[in-house]
């Protein structure tokens, strides 16, 4: 890559890895100067494909400030679930700019050693890619300019079947999919994974949430373990949250429906009126039906926004205005995902303030005043 003004860092050489890499070997202005991956055969191999000049096995080099890890201007990071919290931790305490797969998976006593308003000023975004579908944008107008009069219920559809299908690689000799199954390395498994971008959307179309009830189920696999991975993460999730609207919030989550790849449908229906569209098939437009209609109308979507790792060059480039979905959105995700789990574990409703305040006290506080 040619020298640019932007100098970036990576962590994970892996899927995600890839894709930012080939991303940003296209834009203008930013290139990769050094990646991090704990595997040195891996590692040398991105670095050969992609030019990248600088290399290291150890995250936290590039948090150095000297080195591989000097005159950074931004990091990203596609590590494993369970690494998202120590470097999370590190981005934090240096105050350099970081971008980020979902979700937070962060342990709160690490957001909670942060005073709120330090916190909530992180130059920080997290990759809730849902958001840039040109008809996710087009719908979330609709529904929060009142096009639906008060919504009253939303219904968001995730359903994958790698598990059974293996579309994109078996599981049992894919390491990208593999390490899924597991409860150490993949976040309350399809609740965090499928589950973290659905809630996303929920948040942004029907407002702050005011209850949840989740039930997580695990599809038998023959096997409880495979090549030192523990296959306990949930595969199945069925949560109700409560908006502080009223409005009823279903979010339906699998990666074990045999014939979905990667199958998404969001249904929101209002006083005047419902949507109804499926991303995976029609990026660009969406089902609107209002009461005297003749039928289902579609509207189309012609805009389409910017991914989310292209604000955040935006932002590296400009310093302006940090773009969500930043630190509010996720840790707000992460405190519905952890109510989620503790709900089906318990077996019973959780208030959401009451749990948001029980993990991050005046942290969520603050956050509550926002909304």
């Amino acid at each position: 890559m040619a020298g640019t003004d932007l100098r970036l860092g990576l962590i994970g050489c892996g899927n995600m890895g890839n894709y930012y890499a080939h991303q940003l070997a296209k834009s203008r202005g930013a290139s990769l100067v050094v990646c991090c991956d704990p595997s040195p055969a891996k590692l040398a191999r991105f670095r050969e494909k992609w030019n990248i000049p600088g290399g290291t096995v150890e995250w936290r080099d590039l948090f150095s400030g000297s080195g591989e890890g000097a005159d950074l201007d931004g990091i990203i990071n596609c590590t494993l679930d369970r690494l998202h919290g120590p470097i999370f931790a590190a981005a934090a305490e240096k105050g350099i700019p970081f971008f980020s797969e979902k979700p937070l998976a962060v342990d709160f006593d690490i957001l909670r050693r942060h005073e709120p308003e330090t916190l909530l000023s992180l130059p920080f975004m997290i990759n809730f890619s849902k958001r840039t579908i040109p008809a996710v944008e087009a719908v979330r107008r609709l529904v929060t300019e009142g096009g639906l009069g008060r919504l009253h219920r939303l219904e968001l559809h995730y359903r994958q079947g790698w598990v059974i299908n293996h579309d994109f690689g078996d599981w049992r000799t894919t390491s990208p999919w593999l390490w899924r199954l597991s409860a150490k390395d993949s976040y309350l498994g399809v609740l965090g994974d499928l589950g973290s971008h659905m809630i996303d959307l929920a948040v942004l179309l029907a407002g702050p949430v005011r209850s949840v009830t989740c039930q997580l189920n695990r599809i038998d696999k023959g096997l409880t373990s495979w090549q030192g991975h523990t296959l306990d993460s949930p595969d199945e999730a069925f949560c109700l949250l409560e908006a502080e609207s009223g409005a009823s919030l279903l979010i339906n989550l699998t990666r074990t429906f045999a014939g979905e790849k990667d199958g998404t449908e969001i249904l929101a229906g209002g006083e005047k009126g419902s949507i109804r569209f499926r991303p995976d098939q029609e990026k660009d437009g969406f089902q609107l039906f209002r009461p005297g209609d003749s039928g289902w109308q579609r509207v189309g979507c012609p805009e389409k926004p910017l991914r989310n790792h292209e604000r955040f060059l935006h932002f590296l480039k400009n310093r302006s205005e940090i773009p969500s979905p930043g630190i509010t959105d996720a840790v707000v995700n992460h405190v519905i995902l952890a109510a989620a789990a503790e709900s089906a574990e318990r077996g019973i409703r959780i208030d959401l303030n009451s749990f948001g305040e029980e993990k991050l006290g005046r942290l969520w506080k603050r956050m509550a005043e926002q909304a």
